[in-house]
């Protein structure tokens, strides 16, 4: 059993949705310029409480890149608590540099809690 320990896999390593949960967390992290005012393309916008409202299709695109589908995680991530819902939606109209967007809702907080 020994032997063969080191080649096991987590459950954490294997729930596709939390590989693609930490691939956001740390895509929202490497890409923070896109979730401010200051840069030319916007995925969304972190609030004050530090939560990330991500553009959807923004979302997607950067999943689908990294052979995740946002349609697959969605429920796994609200059950978990990652992300918000509004009655039966996934995302929310807002408004990121004067254009009204639909958005996920990423509650971040959650994140630091473990570290």
């Amino acid at each position: 059993m020994r032997d063969v320990k080191p080649y096991l896999c987590t459950a954490e390593e294997v729930d596709a949705s939390e590989r693609a949960y930490r691939f956001i967390l740390d895509t929202i992290a490497e890409h923070n310029d896109n979730f401010t005012d200051k840069s030319h393309i916007t995925w969304g916008t972190i609030d004050a409480y530090n939560n990330t409202w991500f553009i959807k299709t923004s979302l997607e695109k950067v999943l689908n890149d990294a052979g995740f589908d946002f349609n697959a995680v969605r429920n796994p991530w609200f059950q978990k608590g990652y992300i918000k819902k509004f009655g039966d939606e996934f995302t929310r109209s807002i408004r990121i540099k004067d254009t009204q967007a639909r958005a996920v809702y990423f509650v971040n907080e959650r994140f630091y809690d473990e570290i």
